[in-house]
């Protein structure tokens, strides 16, 4: 799924979960497009199989999530 999160954040974070249930995070500012690869933009990624980053940047997200929720 794709969402847009109500803090202002420049991070795209790719949560990954496999069909025999491991995760993965990618996780960072990185725009792929024509535009950045033309122009030389550096754009920087995190990519993890670890489950301990995997746990914190889904509570992080989790974390966002309840700040925009409705009250």
């Amino acid at each position: 799924t794709t969402e847009n999160l109500g803090r202002k954040t420049q991070a795209k974070v790719l949560l990954i979960k496999r069909a025999g249930g491991e995760r993965e995070v990618l996780f960072g500012s990185h725009n792929f497009t024509n535009w950045t690869v033309r122009n030389g933009t550096r754009e920087i990624a995190m990519w993890s199989k670890d489950p301990a980053v995997v746990a914190q940047l889904d509570t992080y997200l989790h974390g966002i999530r309840n700040e925009s929720a409705p009250s």
